[in-house]
């Protein structure tokens, strides 16, 4: 599952798990952050969010408890490489 900072969802992507997907669809390097959220597991984000000025998620934010900026991906068990 993909989140963008405007709260637009995208079920339909699918993840290979491979580094340079999860960089290109969160616009630079990533980082992995632990989540327990419907299955998911995995929260990706842009890890220089705000050194880019990236937009908050609001979504993102409210999942994972702290301010995340820029897209976000959910990933589950198995779905990052």
């Amino acid at each position: 599952m993909i989140i963008s900072p405007g709260g637009t969802i995208d079920i339909e992507t699918v993840l290979d798990g491979s580094l340079e997907q999860l960089q290109k669809i969160v616009g630079g390097y990533i980082q992995i952050l632990p989540i327990n959220c419907n299955g998911y597991k995995y929260m990706v984000c842009n890890e220089e969010g705000l050194r880019l000025g990236l937009w908050i998620n609001n979504i993102a934010t409210k999942i994972y408890g702290r301010q995340i900026l820029g897209t976000a991906i959910l990933a589950r068990e198995g779905e990052i490489k």
